[in-house]
């Protein structure tokens, strides 16, 4: 059997609660904590995860542009080999 077909995580979240307020965060203490793109490599290690959208995580209403951006820029500078954001959707 050959390599394993690459898989479309549909329904990826990142966050940074040091770069942007998530208020939901408040109640949610183990997971009060960045999720970043190494994070999400780690989480779907033995996976073929090639490629992945990522949704909007609730931050605070008025930093949802600067959500967006960040996403963008993160998608930007993924490694070669890691699972990359591919959309971003609200």
């Amino acid at each position: 059997m050959g390599d394993p077909l690459p898989l479309i995580d549909a329904h990826l979240h990142l966050w940074d609660p040091g770069r942007l307020r998530y208020t939901w965060l408040d109640g949610a203490p183990a997971l009060n904590r960045p999720f970043l793109p190494a994070d999400f490599a780690a989480a779907s290690a033995g996976l073929a995860v090639g490629k992945a959208v990522f949704v909007q995580c609730d931050c605070d209403p008025a930093q949802a542009l600067d959500e967006a951006r960040w996403i963008t820029a993160l998608a930007a500078t993924e490694p070669p080999g890691s699972p990359s954001v591919r959309s971003c959707s609200g």
